[in-house]
C-alpha cells in the first residue's frame, strides 16, 4: 500500500471528530497498520480526548521551545535545535499497539493560530511518508485549508450534518480545497441522519457534492459520551459504526 493522507473537515458541531474516531475504529477492525492520527484542532484536543488519550507534549509545546531558543540568540543552540526538531516531534507522538497520535495543542495566548499551523504543515509533510495512512482531524471550517496546512492531502472527507447550512459550508470547503490542496478525491458524508433527507441529497447532487455515505444519529454514541468512554469502545452492532465501515470500504486504500 502506498502512503495516503486523508483529511476530515467540516462545519463546527457536525460530529466530525466522532466520525474520525469511528473511521479509525473501522480501520483497526479491518486490520490496517501503521496509522498516524493527527489531532489538528488548535482550540481543543477533542480527538485525543474521545480516543481516551492524554498528552503533555504536542506541536504547540515544540513551537514554544522554538521561540525560547530563538530568544536566547545562541547560534549553536539554534542549530542544534533545528537538527533535533524531528526527534522532538517523535517524542510528542502517543503510540499505542494499534495507531499513533500527534496533537496540535492549544496555544496559551490569544491571537492567530498561524505560527502553530505553519509548524503543523511542516510536520504533516515530513511524516506523511513514515506512515501507511495519516488521518487528520482538522479544525472546523476553512482556515486550515486556506492556510495550506493540509495541502498534501490525497483524500478529503467533508462531514455535514442533516442541515442545509452545513451542506452550504461543505460546498464552500469543496471550492476552497480545489484551490489550496492537491486532493485527488473528495467525498461528502452526511452525519447524524434522522428522518427524510431527500432535499439535502438533491442539494448535494445539484452542486456536485459526491455523497459517499450517511451515518445515522446513534444513541450508542451518546451513551459513550455520557460515560466519558473512548469511542474505540463502541460495540460492533452500533448503527453508526456499521455505516462508517461501509464508507471506509468504498474508499480505495490499497
Amino acid at each position: 500500500m502506498k502512503n495516503r493522507v486523508i483529511a476530515i473537515v467540516g462545519k463546527g458541531g457536525v460530529g466530525k471528530t466522532i466520525f474520525t474516531g469511528l473511521f479509525l475504529k473501522s480501520l483497526i477492525e479491518m486490520g490496517q497498520k501503521k496509522i498516524l492520527m493527527v489531532d489538528a484542532d488548535p482550540t481543543m484536543s477533542h480527538l485525543t480526548t474521545i480516543l481516551g488519550l492524554k498528552t503533555d507534549k504536542n506541536i504547540e509545546t515544540i513551537r514554544k521551545e522554538v521561540i525560547g531558543v530563538a530568544a536566547r540568540k545562541d547560534e549553536d543552540e539554534k542549530q542544534d535545535f533545528v537538527q533535533s526538531i524531528e526527534y522532538r516531534v517523535l517524542e510528542a507522538l502517543i503510540e499505542t499497539k494499534q495507531f499513533s497520535l500527534l496533537a496540535m495543542g492549544q496555544p496559551e495566548t490569544k491571537g492567530c493560530f498561524c505560527p502553530a499551523n505553519t509548524l503543523l504543515r511542516e510536520v504533516i509533510e515530513k511524516f506523511c511518508e513514515s506512515f501507511e495512512l495519516m488521518i487528520i482531524d482538522c479544525e472546523a471550517g476553512l482556515e486550515q485549508i486556506n492556510r495550506k496546512v493540509i495541502r498534501v492531502v490525497d483524500t478529503l472527507i467533508i462531514v455535514s450534518d442533516s442541515s442545509l447550512r452545513s451542506l452550504q459550508t461543505a460546498l464552500a470547503i469543496k471550492k476552497t480545497a480545489y484551490k489550496f490542496t492537491q486532493t485527488k478525491e473528495m467525498y461528502l458524508v452526511i452525519n447524524k441522519v434522522h428522518g427524510n433527507i431527500d432535499r439535502l441529497l438533491q442539494y448535494a447532487r445539484d452542486n456536485d457534492l459526491s455523497v459517499i455515505g450517511q451515518v445515522p444519529l446513534d444513541d450508542a454514541i451518546t451513551d459513550l459520551d455520557l460515560r466519558g468512554a473512548s469511542i474505540l469502545e463502541v460495540t460492533p452492532d452500533a448503527s453508526s459504526l456499521i455505516a462508517v465501515k461501509e464508507i471506509v470500504k468504498k474508499i480505495n486504500l490499497t
